[in-house]
């Protein structure tokens, strides 16, 4: 799909696939090569190159997933059918989940000047690790 892309754009997506599967989630591979990407010259927003790792290690992840685990059964109980509480929970599960969305655009700047002001990339990786475990 993209015949220009250089070599080393292959490799870290290569990594970033693995990663995702080593590790059963696409964050880890996406937190390591985004910072190395980031920290190469070139065009392209933070988020261009946060998505192409993203997706290659969610690739990895599902692949592991889904061969440890070729089902997506989750052994729930039968749903009966809806339920006046069913839109009750619906709206405050949307409105909470609207107003953590919210706080998350509001703190990244913040947080993106606090691991900006680091300056060194294994100790901004770990930290940002640890935020995410705690999260």
């Amino acid at each position: 799909f993209a015949p220009g892309a250089p070599g080393e754009l292959w490799v870290a997506l290569a990594a970033a696939g693995t990663i995702g599967a080593l590790f059963g989630t696409p964050v880890a591979a996406a937190l390591i090569l985004s910072e190395a990407l980031a920290s190469q010259p070139g065009p392209g927003a933070f988020w261009d190159r946060l998505f192409a790792p993203l997706a290659a290690g969610t690739a990895g992840a599902l692949t592991m997933s889904l061969i440890a685990h070729p089902s997506f059964d989750l052994s729930l109980p039968a749903y009966a059918g809806p339920h006046w509480g069913d839109l009750l929970s619906a709206l405050l599960i949307a409105s909470a989940g609207a107003l953590l969305g919210l706080l998350a655009v509001y703190a990244f700047p913040v947080a993106h000047r606090a691991f900006t002001a680091l300056r060194h990339p294994v100790l901004a990786l770990t930290l940002g690790g640890l935020v995410l475990g705690l999260l």
